[in-house]
């Protein structure tokens, strides 16, 4: 009765396990217990759902997400070749769209209909006229594919990089948005606590305002390296760690708050949206963007 038993148990667990090894093999996809997967083509993950797409969609996704009502054919044009070129890059390193040092939002169908309601239409027909437009088209340098990195609104000035496509460059503009300037505030007591639990050793003796110590900033405004009491950090490192919307900013206090006056939002890298979309507003096309802000580049697949 025993070897029955288990002679159906083995049956079973077989046709449960061979049929998922045989399609893992055959997709190139292997989750694991926390969901996360490896491979050779574009995922993108939604609500904890993760997907694979084909090119075309995923581009469409990308735009739609970033999709403001009011956007220039150019803009979106430009938007549409900064994803695809995004999606190839990660696409050909075997990576996970999220997991590469720039992350992508990619709406679903679904998620469209939602964001626009009874605009659906007449968006989806935008964005789709300038995925269209550029199809195939993406960045290269040296014959290589960018990282194609850009944030929401600069400090002013885009900041420069060790790549040779990144460069500072004026956008000035962006210093009229309404969302330029933001002013994050916090207890010394949740400053202390944010610290500590990515610095352990760090101590803040004589005052947690001030124990921040600003060293350098680079050429565009963001802070590279401070202080903060005995621990040296990148400005980046900090605004991650805070929860700050960019490293371009200033550090005050105030009845015993932290207050951070901050510029931008965003890394500040490669291109602006904000100052894009003035740009494009303004009738520069989306070739003429985008080599304004990627230099030494070749728009391939024109």
């Amino acid at each position: 009765m025993r070897k029955t038993v288990l002679k159906i148990i083995i049956y079973i667990t077989s046709c449960l396990i061979v049929p998922f090894i045989i399609t893992m093999f055959m997709t190139g996809v292997c989750e694991d217990t926390q969901g996360s997967q490896t491979a050779k083509t574009v995922i993108t993950q939604n609500d904890r759902v993760t997907r694979i797409t084909d090119m075309t969609e995923y581009v469409m996704g990308a735009v739609a997400a970033y999709y403001k009502a009011g956007d220039s054919t150019e803009f979106l044009k430009a938007f549409a070749v900064v994803a695809r070129t995004y999606g190839e890059y990660v696409k050909g390193d075997g990576a996970m769209v999220n997991s590469a040092d720039l992350a992508l939002t990619s709406f679903t169908a679904k998620e469209m209909k939602a964001a626009w309601g009874e605009d659906y239409d007449t968006y989806y027909q935008a964005v789709k006229q300038a995925v269209d437009e550029t199809e195939g088209q993406t960045m290269t340098c040296d014959g290589e594919l960018i990282m194609p990195y850009f944030h929401q609104i600069s400090a002013g000035m885009t900041r420069k990089a060790s790549e040779k496509y990144l460069a500072a460059v004026d956008c000035s503009g962006d210093m009229e948005n309404e969302d330029y300037i933001s002013i994050v505030e916090y207890s010394e007591s949740d400053v202390s606590e944010k610290l500590g639990r990515k610095w352990e050793d760090i101590s803040l003796e004589g005052g947690v305002a001030e124990a921040f110590q600003i060293i350098e900033r680079d050429d565009a405004g963001y802070v590279s390296e401070l202080m903060v009491g005995n621990i040296t950090m990148s400005g980046d490192e900090l605004a991650s760690c805070l929860g700050l919307p960019s490293s371009s900013f200033s550090v005050s206090s105030t009845a015993g708050n932290v207050v951070f006056t901050v510029k931008g939002n965003g890394s500040g890298y490669g291109m602006s949206l904000c100052n894009a979309r003035s740009q494009a507003a303004s009738g520069a096309g989306y070739q003429e963007i985008l080599n304004y802000y990627y230099k030494n580049i070749q728009i391939t697949g024109e």
